[in-house]
């Protein structure tokens, strides 16, 4: 979306007004860089910025790549909007929220390798300076039809989760992530919007005959109470700390190995949303024949409850169809009826 100035005057002072202290970044302005760091005592002795560029397709966030004379790191900023969307609101403390993500995964080693470093946290200004991985690409490339994800990288990512979940638990520390105002906003567009019948998205303007094949699921009231039963489910706290936006926009291909970047949606839950969202990728890219392998890589297989995984794996695949967050998937209207049809049967064993 294409910001104007007019805009970006109507967004600073939309800002202002909900984060009063803290000071609104400019993306394209690298002297008003300069000076926010300066003020953060963040630069170094003689250190000077050299350029600002965007980094990376989020969509939550203002995400810069700022280099200097002596390094480059990330910039990021949680505004009280969707970046990509501002007309949709959006709890601007998510950047606190993941500044603790990061601040207690670092109590344990082992994980925090698999997560940019926090070098700074400007809560005020809902800030967060990252250490910079590199130019590294996600994994968005999964859904095209000559794309093949190494079964190496696959069994990296369940084992990411696998530490995480066992790592960070009531059992383990005594912290806790609620992260509840996200959770809610995530609630709307995964479990209400995608299903609403008068949500003034035309599903043809993305791709035609879309809204037709979808039609029925949205009347289907045995689907609904088991979407609106899993809703709750997701809403309710849980016991493991969660990456909770586990999808290929979230992955990077770095020349370290993978590594996991934008935990904004973490919370204490169950293992299962994680897991679920991982599957619902990996069958919309064409990798269901690794969806056993990858859940047999799972330090806690025997405890993970199978219908409520596959139930999140469900309504991920439907609200990637139906809802706004559209994926890049090469499809036709028919091959995308065949996957909500999958999805629906997924659905089938949760009571």
């Amino acid at each position: 979306m294409q910001i104007t100035l007019i805009d970006q005057e109507v967004l600073k002072k939309k800002y202002y007004k909900n984060c009063p202290s803290g000071y609104f970044l400019e993306s394209d302005n690298l002297w008003d860089m300069e000076k926010y760091l300066d003020k953060q005592n963040f630069l170094k002795p003689n250190e000077q910025l050299k350029s600002v560029s965007v980094a990376g397709n989020g969509n939550m966030n203002l995400v810069l790549r700022v280099k200097s004379n002596l390094r480059s790191f990330i910039v990021k900023q949680s505004r009280p909007w969707v970046e990509k969307y501002p007309h949709i609101e959006a709890p601007d403390e998510r950047s606190i929220i993941e500044g603790q993500f990061y601040g207690l995964i670092k109590l344990k080693n082992g994980i925090e390798k698999f997560f940019p470093d926090l070098l700074k946290l400007d809560a005020p200004s809902g800030v967060l300076i990252l250490e910079d991985l590199g130019e590294a690409a996600d994994y968005m490339n999964i859904y095209r039809k000559e794309f093949r994800v190494d079964i190496g990288e696959i069994q990296k990512l369940v084992l990411i989760l696998s530490e995480l979940h066992s790592s960070y638990n009531v059992n383990t520390t005594n912290e806790r992530i609620y992260n509840r105002s996200m959770r809610k906003l995530n609630a709307r567009h995964i479990f209400d919007f995608p299903f609403s019948t008068d949500n003034d998205f035309d599903l043809d303007k993305i791709q035609l005959g879309l809204a037709e094949i979808t039609e029925a699921y949205k009347k289907n009231d045995l689907l609904l109470e088991k979407v609106k039963k899993l809703k709750q489910v997701y809403l309710s706290d849980g016991h493991f700390l969660l990456m909770g936006d586990y999808y290929p926009g979230s992955w990077l291909n770095t020349n370290n190995g993978i590594r996991v970047i934008d935990p904004e949606f973490c919370f204490f839950g169950p293992v299962e949303f994680d897991l679920g969202v991982l599957i619902a990728h990996l069958i919309m890219s064409g990798h269901e024949d690794t969806v056993e392998m990858a859940l047999s890589q799972y330090y806690g297989t025997d405890q993970v409850d199978r219908a409520l995984l596959n139930a999140f794996a469900s309504v991920e695949i439907f609200r990637r169809i139906m809802g706004i967050a559209q994926l890049p998937l090469p499809y036709t209207v028919e091959e995308k009826s065949k996957l909500l049809a999958f999805a629906f049967e997924m659905l089938q064993s949760f009571k």
